[in-house]
């Protein structure tokens, strides 16, 4: 699985950024997981959904490097 974390702040001027998973805003110093893809979530949110699925559940890419 390919994970990379980054902790997230919100610009003044931006609109707030929401995880597809969950529905949610990210706060201020929030870690998010992005995918291979580039796609971004919640870090517990997409490692939840990669317990059940090698997939990105947006474009259906898979999460698992080398497929």
């Amino acid at each position: 699985m390919y994970l990379k974390m980054r902790m997230h702040y919100v610009a003044d001027n931006h609109e707030p950024e929401t995880c597809a998973l969950c529905i949610l805003e990210y706060p201020n110093g929030d870690i998010i997981g992005k995918l291979q893809c580039e796609h971004e979530f919640h870090v517990g949110c997409i490692k939840k959904w990669l317990l059940r699925k090698k997939i990105c559940p947006l474009c259906r890419g898979s999460a698992v490097p080398g497929d």
